[in-house]
This record gives structure tokens, C-alpha cells and sequence, in this order.
């Protein structure tokens, strides 16, 4: 399975972009906040895409929240396995409550 290790930043970060026309799904997210001695952390996964037209009107991108997860500091957490197989339209995209350096966030998807 496809895997991608982004530090934690405060910008949307783009993680993978799923092929025209089909549906990719997030099966797991880690963060590693063992070294963070400093701050909690919040980590969302968003589906950014732009809809179709229709009736000859132009669709707005759209990036909307799928998943949020937390990790308070020095702590390491997956998702639960009652979230699984998040589905992504287009990008997808992780964005974190605060920046940090040391913080690995490794998104595996299918």
C-alpha cells in the first residue's frame, strides 16, 4: 500500500492525488508525536476537489474535512478501527493545528 511521511505544518499539505475517475481510501493515519515535547496536535485529512458544472454553471473547489485525529505530546496514535477506508475524491490533503518540526504524520492509502 502507497505510504507518505509529511512533518507537521499548519498548511495544507498535499499528501496524494487519486486517478480520474476513481475513489481512493485512507486506511491509516499515524501521528508520531513521541519527540514533540512542546505542543498537542490536531491533524485533519480533507478531500480537496473541484464538482463538475452543472446547468452551465462553473463548480468552487471544495475542500471538505473527512477525519479529525489528536495527539497530546509524547504520545503516538493511530486511527481507531471504527474510522477506516476514508473516501478521497481528488487530493488528499492533511493540515495541522500547529507546526512541528519533529512530528511525523504517515498517511497509507489503497
Amino acid at each position: 500500500m502507497p505510504t507518505n511521511v509529511l512533518a507537521a505544518s499548519v498548511a495544507a499539505q498535499d499528501v496524494f492525488t487519486s486517478p480520474q475517475n476513481k475513489v481512493v481510501y485512507v486506511t491509516q493515519l499515524i501521528i508520531d508525536n513521541t519527540m514533540e515535547v512542546v505542543d498537542d496536535i490536531t491533524v485533519t485529512i480533507q478531500d480537496s476537489f473541484t464538482p463538475d458544472d452543472t446547468a452551465n454553471v462553473a463548480g468552487a473547489a471544495v475542500t471538505p474535512e473527512k477525519v479529525k485525529l489528536s495527539a497530546i505530546k509524547t504520545n503516538l496514535v493511530t486511527l481507531p478501527d471504527n474510522i477506516s477506508n476514508i473516501r478521497i475524491l481528488n487530493t488528499c490533503q492533511i493540515v495541522c493545528s500547529v507546526a512541528a518540526a519533529n512530528t511525523d504524520i504517515t498517511v497509507v492509502w489503497e
